[in-house]
């Protein structure tokens, strides 16, 4: 399945499991709504499956906050200081995917 086919309602329809409870799962709210730990599984696995990835925007819209964050690194001129600042923005952006945040 490619990544315009992989949506919520798709992910529900192949695990015949409510649409609500698979964007909780999705969504990091499975605990608030007590859903067990096989039905996350099954349903992490087939997000991961089909390549579904949450549209940002729409969630930004709907809990109206945008999880962005702005980094303001000043141009070194110096190539030991260039060589010191990559690593970190590196790391700083696998945080940010990892949380669902963007980096400008």
């Amino acid at each position: 399945m490619n990544k315009s086919t992989a949506t919520l309602t798709s992910i529900s329809a192949t695990l015949g499991i409510s649409i609500s409870t698979v964007s909780r799962v999705l969504n990091d709210r499975a605990k608030k709504y007590r859903i067990s730990d096989a039905t996350v599984a099954k349903i992490k696995k087939e997000a991961d499956r089909v390549g579904f990835a949450l549209n940002q925007i729409a969630s930004a819209l709907r809990s109206q906050k945008t999880k962005t964050i702005a980094l303001v690194i000043p141009v070194f001129q110096m190539v030991i200081l260039q060589q010191l600042q990559k690593p970190l923005v590196l790391k700083q952006q696998k945080q940010a995917i990892r949380y669902y945040y963007s980096i400008l």
